[in-house]
């Protein structure tokens, strides 16, 4: 097992890619190869006539491409809802799976921050208690049913709290809609009950999250299993901007000692 895999970093609704690449600077510093994996929703009819999760998809041909092709090693970097449709894109992957039948590569971890996650048969509306057929639905977003487009209306309030005015309002402003297909569609695979993947979870929790609460990241960092974390003490939904560097090292303290812990099993 190398040291320094390959981290794909799976970021959370309403993606921008401008916004993560302060995190992959700062993790290319730290000697470990990264990229940035966002689906193109721009054939929106087609996304919204599928009933699987479209950037549950489009990780796993990305991730296929790293391991069965590249045969690479491969960290899962999953923030916020990215922490949904990440596990569910790895069946088969896993590095120890692989090598057992003398393959090269595969998933060796996957660290969430401030992120949540669901299970086999679940939604992303679902762990969080919305239903758009009994119109549960957030306050901080607005469904557009003739366009299957979801906005989100309080961005500057829930994700840039911690940022100059001027500067959440920017980033508030560029952000993209997302199609309704995302937050409804049910997994069909989590890894959280596979065995390759015992032991292979962390997380970075972030203190001062209003979007997902500390207490909140805490639970669903227990109900995928994770075994070690770090915690950034004061960052907002949004440590890839704030704290890009120290997100970063947090990220790779927690991968040294997940990849420890499995060299010893």
């Amino acid at each position: 097992m190398t040291s320094n895999p390959t981290i794909v970093i799976c970021p959370g609704a309403w993606p921008v890619r401008s916004f993560f690449e302060p995190l992959q600077s700062a993790l290319s510093a730290l000697s470990h190869p990264t990229i940035i994996s966002i689906t193109d929703y721009s054939n929106i009819d087609t996304l919204l006539s599928t009933p699987s999760n479209p950037d549950a998809t489009s990780l796993r041909q990305t991730l296929q491409t790293l391991i069965e092709t590249s045969e690479r090693e491969v960290v899962l970097l999953m923030h916020s809802y990215g922490g949904v449709y990440g596990p569910s894109s790895i069946s088969g992957l896993s590095f120890r799976e692989r090598q057992s039948k003398g393959l090269k590569g595969g998933v060796v971890a996957l660290i969430f921050f401030t992120s949540f996650n669901a299970k086999k048969g679940e939604s992303a509306m679902d762990v969080q208690g919305f239903s758009l057929s009994e119109g549960k639905t957030p306050d901080w977003a607005h469904y557009e049913p003739d366009t299957g487009l979801v906005e989100l209306t309080k961005a500057k309030e829930m994700l840039y709290h911690n940022m100059p005015d001027d500067e959440a309002q920017r980033l508030a402003g560029v952000l993209p809609k997302m199609p309704i297909v995302c937050f409804v569609s049910k997994l069909e695979y989590d890894p959280f009950g596979d065995e390759w993947y015992n032991g292979a979870f962390g997380y970075v929790f972030c203190g001062g999250d209003r979007m997902l609460p500390l207490e909140a990241q805490k639970m669903y960092a227990e109900r995928a299993g994770v075994t070690r974390s770090r915690e950034l003490k004061e960052s907002s939904h949004s440590p890839h901007l704030e704290q890009p560097k120290e997100l970063a090292e947090a990220v790779v303290a927690v991968l040294e000692d997940i990849i420890e812990d499995l060299r010893r099993k």
